[in-house]
């Protein structure tokens, strides 16, 4: 017999290498303890690893999440762009149409004086020639005023 063998008869034996079927013992092998060990060690260097691995899934679903939130306010962005365009163009051609109007109307305003009497305010530059019933024509009857340009220097 082998002395391992001879050794392995006796009770509560637990050999320094694990012995095999042919009862010789695996060179290098390593104890139930040493094997312990090496479990400890792999998970230690695993638990990090799985740690990062599932920090790295969750960040790429936040990350995710902010970039389709950052779509959705691009796209919002964009449609008040487009919608203040519009807005503009309407500005613009509701602003040339008061330019129209201003020249049409001589650039009269009425007003309400805190007396409470009405009257038209003539223009910078307008001067008022006279008063009186207009004859013929549409407005024939109508009191009227006729306005000219004043004289340079000539204030109204």
């Amino acid at each position: 017999m082998t002395p391992i063998r001879e050794e392995a008869q006796g009770k509560n034996f637990t050999p320094a290498q694990p012995v095999r079927a042919s009862g010789k013992s695996k060179a290098g092998a390593a104890s139930p303890a040493a094997h312990g060990e090496r479990k400890r060690t792999l998970w230690l260097l695993l638990a990090p690893l799985l740690v990062f691995a599932a920090a790295y899934a969750a960040g790429e679903l936040l990350v995710k999440g902010r970039v389709d939130r950052m779509s959705g306010l691009k796209s919002a962005i964009q449609e008040r762009e487009a919608a203040l365009a519009e807005l503009e163009a309407a500005i613009q051609t509701e602003e040339a149409a008061l330019a129209r109007l201003k020249s049409e109307t001589w650039g009269l305003r009425f007003i309400t004086f805190p007396d409470g009497a009405k009257g038209i305010l003539l223009p910078e530059g307008m001067a008022c020639e006279c008063r009186g019933k207009m004859e013929g024509g549409e407005y024939g009857g109508s009191e009227g005023v006729a306005l000219r340009n004043a004289p340079a220097g000539h204030a109204p």
